[in-house]
């Protein structure tokens, strides 16, 4: 889980879940000691994500790791005046205009909105996960046909 300020916590364990059933997109990954996250696709044309704003204009960011104990800890890291330099270290402008920040939607990103959706339902979870992962496959990326699959 990470937070940044005052802004709702993000869960990642929903997003490794969610990759372990073949739903979402792969943003997660561990090695022994070691666990990766992706909290951006990287191409700043089609925007920036809502994380990765955050983290840009906040002040700290705070992250919960749980233990194999089942207890977790908390580490903190000062995020002030620190946009110019996680700017030029991911190779993004340093002044986006974030009013016009709100991006084209990625195919990800819309099938994990869908995902969301379908999560809400919680009689018909399964069976709606089902046909996203089949319309995913079947979509070759293309938000139209996604659609046209899952509708």
């Amino acid at each position: 889980m990470l937070r940044i300020d005052d802004n709702k916590p993000i869960s990642l364990s929903r997003q490794k879940d969610l990759q372990l059933m073949g739903v979402a997109v792969d943003a997660y990954k561990s090695q022994q000691n070691q666990v990766e996250f992706l909290i951006w696709h990287g191409n700043e044309t089609e925007g920036l994500s809502d994380t990765l704003l955050q983290i840009l204009e906040g002040d700290e960011l705070v992250v919960r790791y749980f233990l194999s104990s089942g207890h977790y800890k908390e580490s903190s890291f000062p995020l002030a005046d620190a946009e110019a330099t996680i700017s030029r270290a991911l190779d993004i402008s340093n002044k986006t205009n974030r009013t016009i920040q709100q991006k084209t939607t990625t195919f990800e990103e819309f099938v994990l909105l869908e995902i969301k959706q379908c999560l809400q339902q919680t009689e018909s979870s399964n069976t709606c996960l089902k046909r996203i992962k089949d319309c995913r496959n079947k979509a070759d990326r293309d938000i139209t046909q996604f659609n046209t699959c899952y509708r």
